[in-house]
């Protein structure tokens, strides 16, 4: 007799498509659009320092902090595109592998979703260190991974 697949297992499996859909759609409109010049980081730069200007004294600076680390992101993420979209195709595809897996009740798609939720972590980690960006990405990341961690945990005894 083949186990029922729990209602609640297929909504987060589907969630988990959908999410996989969205973030394939970006990183392929991301890697083919390429990486950013030197002259639209630039650009980039001096639009948000003139959104600056319109705010109180005290929020500049918060706000030029804001502007170097967005700088930083943008000239990190060029520098590091190919790798970067490499990581995140893999990333895709262990989350697709995973989820079909428990799709089809097997117990190794729950492991390997826990790598499918370290890996964003991992490459924030690697390529964007301890920046802000790449903190509030990892913790993102992480809490987001977690969240779903716990919520298939609770499914694994349904599957084999």
């Amino acid at each position: 007799m083949e186990n029922k697949r729990p209602t609640a297992l297929t909504v987060y499996i589907i969630l988990s498509w959908i999410w996989i859909t969205v973030l394939s759609y970006n990183v392929l409109m991301n890697y083919v659009a390429g990486p950013m010049t030197a002259e639209q980081i630039r650009e980039n730069r001096i639009e948000m320092l003139k959104s600056l200007e319109k705010q109180p004294q005290q929020d500049r600076e918060v706000g030029m902090t804001v502007v170097n680390e967005m700088e930083l992101f943008f000239e990190t993420y060029s520098a590091n595109h190919a790798a970067a979209h490499f990581a995140s195709f893999l990333h895709i595809l262990v989350g697709l592998a995973a989820t079909i897996l428990m799709f089809r009740m097997r117990k190794v798609g729950f492991h390997l979703y826990i790598l499918y939720s370290l890996i964003p972590i991992t490459t924030a980690s690697y390529f964007y260190g301890a920046s802000t960006i790449g903190v509030g990405l990892m913790f993102c990341s992480g809490v987001i991974g977690l969240l779903f961690i716990i919520l298939y945990g609770f499914q694994l005894k349904h599957l084999k």
